[in-house]
Order: structure tokens, then C-alpha cells, then sequence
């Protein structure tokens, strides 16, 4: 099971990739990119996929960047980095291509659902009902 923060390698259409890190968090998440050559191909990508360093597979759809930036300090090599915005993350066992028709359903977790359900007397289990069925019929 995946947690909030994803560490690993990302690529787009065109083979170029790099290493990055996608922070899950809604419609804040990111996608943060460093690589030390042009990120220009995959900050324009609408459609990125990535392989976790655990082996799970993302998916990354309808991407958005303002633009890749430059680091260069005096005598190293520069470092590139963007951060990507993407719509829609998909985290599994395999990457899927968003044209196609191939999700037949959809499972997910919550984990913050103590927030809209905090009311444990309205949202909980009642073991013995029995006294409380009496008393209302």
C-alpha cells in the first residue's frame, strides 16, 4: 500500500525520464522532477508514468507545469527541475494508457475518515440492540 509521498523514476511519451517525488494530496498534489538535462519534454506531457522504488506502477493524467527551471552554480553542471500538476494519479500494479477503455472498477481507502464521521454515536455499531428496540417499539 502506497502512502502520501512517492519516491522513484518518471517518464514521458517520448522515453525521457527522471527521478522525482509525487506528493499525494488531493488537488495540492505534485509532482517534483530533477534530472541534469532538460526537463522540457516531460513538463509539457499530459500523460507521464513512473515506477516507484517499490515497484508500484503510477499513472499520471492530464498534467499541467508552468515550466522547468535551471540550477547552475560556478564550475558544476546545471540541474534541471519542474514541478507537474497533475489531474489524476493512479497508483497499482500496472500503468495504464487514459485513451483506452480497460478500468472495470475502481478500489480505494480513506484515510481521514474520522473527519466527516467523527459522531460515533451516529456513525458506529450497536452491539445490543435489543433493549433499544424494545424501548421504541
Amino acid at each position: 500500500m502506497w502512502k502520501d509521498n512517492i519516491l522513484g523514476s518518471f517518464s514521458a511519451h517520448d522515453g525521457t525520464s527522471a527521478v522525482g517525488e509525487l506528493r499525494l494530496k488531493g488537488r495540492n498534489t505534485i509532482l517534483q522532477l530533477h534530472f541534469d538535462a532538460s526537463l522540457d519534454s516531460l513538463s509539457r506531457s499530459s500523460h507521464i508514468v513512473g515506477t516507484s522504488v517499490k515497484g508500484e506502477r503510477v499513472t499520471l493524467i492530464d498534467c499541467h507545469s508552468p515550466c522547468a527551471s535551471r540550477t547552475h552554480l560556478k564550475d558544476e553542471p546545471s540541474r534541471y527541475h519542474a514541478d507537474i500538476f497533475p489531474h489524476y494519479a493512479a497508483v497499482g500494479r500496472v500503468h495504464f494508457d487514459p485513451g483506452m477503455s480497460l478500468i472495470r472498477s475502481i478500489r480505494f481507502c480513506v484515510t481521514d475518515s474520522a473527519k466527516p464521521f467523527y459522531d460515533f454515536d451516529a456513525f458506529s455499531h450497536l452491539i445490543v440492540a435489543k433493549t433499544l428496540i424494545d424501548a421504541v417499539l
